[in-house]
Parts: structure tokens; C-alpha cells; sequence
């Protein structure tokens, strides 16, 4: 069976991860987790077999793209265009440089991008 895996920033900026399965987060008290930095783990590990979570950006070649979930799975999109690639690309020769939530500068314009929670 595939482990189901989160991360999410707490207030004082530090990623906790966590299995929502085994693990408790949610009874925690108010305040303590920027739950707008919920993250799931793709499954899939970079080139340096750290883990892949919605929300990174990814060194893609000359790109940065941001990692996505969209219709049909896992996908790599660039902030501005909208143009991107399926999971199937999301292999071992691809390497997580940040996320969208401490490094939203390295994106083409620098917004901050929300995963979509579809």
C-alpha cells in the first residue's frame, strides 16, 4: 500500500510531516500549523531521492516549474504561462530547489501559487 504523506509549515516557519493515518495533526490547537501550507507527497522522488511534495518547484532543464495536482495526476507548471508536464515526467532527473511558499521568487514572476486542492 502507497503512503499517504503530508507536510505543512508551522508558525515558526519549520515544515512538520506527518502520516495522516497514524498521526493525530488535526486535534492539535488552533494556531500552531498555516494550514494553507498543506502539502501531499507525490509518491516520487527527485534525482537526490528527496521527496517530491505539491507546491515544490523543480529544476527542469533550464525551467523552474511548480509541482501541481491537476486532473489527471501530478503535473509541473510554470506560474505564468500555464504550461507544464504530466507525472510522467516526474522522474530522477528532475531535483526539488524550493517551494512556493519560502521561494516564490524563483517562479517567472515571482507570485505565489497555491496548489489547487481538487
Amino acid at each position: 500500500m502507497r503512503t499517504i504523506k503530508f507536510r505543512v509549515m508551522d508558525t515558526e516557519k519549520k515544515w512538520v510531516y506527518f502520516d495522516l493515518i497514524k498521526e493525530q495533526l488535526w486535534n492539535t490547537p488552533e494556531g500552531i500549523f498555516d494550514l494553507r501550507t498543506v502539502t501531499q507527497w507525490t509518491g516520487l522522488l527527485d534525482k537526490s531521492e528527496k521527496e517530491i511534495y505539491e507546491g515544490d518547484i523543480m529544476q527542469v532543464n533550464d525551467a523552474k516549474l511548480a509541482v501541481t495536482w491537476d486532473t489527471f495526476g501530478w503535473a509541473l507548471f510554470d506560474s505564468i504561462d500555464g504550461i507544464g508536464c504530466n507525472e510522467t515526467w516526474l522522474d530522477s532527473c528532475f531535483e526539488v530547489i524550493g517551494n512556493i511558499y519560502e521561494n516564490p521568487e524563483m517562479l517567472r514572476g515571482g507570485n505565489e501559487r497555491e496548489p489547487s486542492h481538487s
